[in-house]
């Protein structure tokens, strides 16, 4: 007749298969967040939609054309109630992360304060759809700011000035062309 097992070695094997359970099933907090990325790139230029969509699937192997990754900058996340969900600085390798609850709405904001002298986002703030098993991140594209020309003093500026007439810039054209036609033809006629 078989032996049964005394109830301290019962109660130590349920407490070890319900342990080993807990240990290997994961919690229900890993389950609920997810690490969203945050990216940047300083560019020369504007950089074409499939640029930036495949940055942000292979990264830094997928660095567009005139750009450079950036590295030192600082961003805040917050939920659609505007709760503050973390913030973080982007490191060597142009990358921070922040825990979000899925699914969420967050919006993503760059502290522009702490970004590149001479490059202005293209979009600030960003907000972004977190589902479950998504794939979601926020790329920022800063762009180089334009150079107007220099400020030489006063003057008039050639693209607003008109005639005194007041005549619109094809009307001095038409009023040239139709001068000339009438001198020309009065030549004509004299002869």
């Amino acid at each position: 007749m078989p032996r049964f097992a005394s109830p301290i070695r019962l109660a130590t094997l349920v407490a070890l298969i319900f342990g080993l359970g807990a240990v290997l099933t994961p919690g229900t907090a890993a389950q609920d967040t997810f690490d969203l990325p945050i990216r940047k790139l300083d560019c020369m230029v504007e950089p074409s939609d499939d640029a930036v969509r495949d940055f942000a699937l292979f990264g830094n192997e997928a660095i567009p054309a005139n750009c450079t990754v950036a590295a030192g900058v600082s961003f805040t996340v917050a939920d659609a109630d505007g709760t503050n969900l973390g913030s973080c600085t982007l490191g060597a390798d142009g990358i921070c992360t922040v825990p979000v609850p899925v699914p969420s709405t967050v919006t993503v904001t760059e502290d522009v304060d702490t970004a590149a002298i001479g490059f202005t986002p293209r979009e600030n703030p960003i907000t972004i759809e977190v589902e479950p098993a998504t794939e979601a991140s926020a790329i920022f594209v800063n762009l180089q700011d334009v150079q107007g020309l220099p400020d030489t003093g006063t003057g008039a500026t050639v693209a607003n000035s008109r005639p005194p007439s007041g005549l619109p810039p094809y009307g001095v054209a038409l009023l040239a062309l139709a001068t000339g036609i009438i001198f020309g033809l009065r030549g004509r006629i004299a002869k």
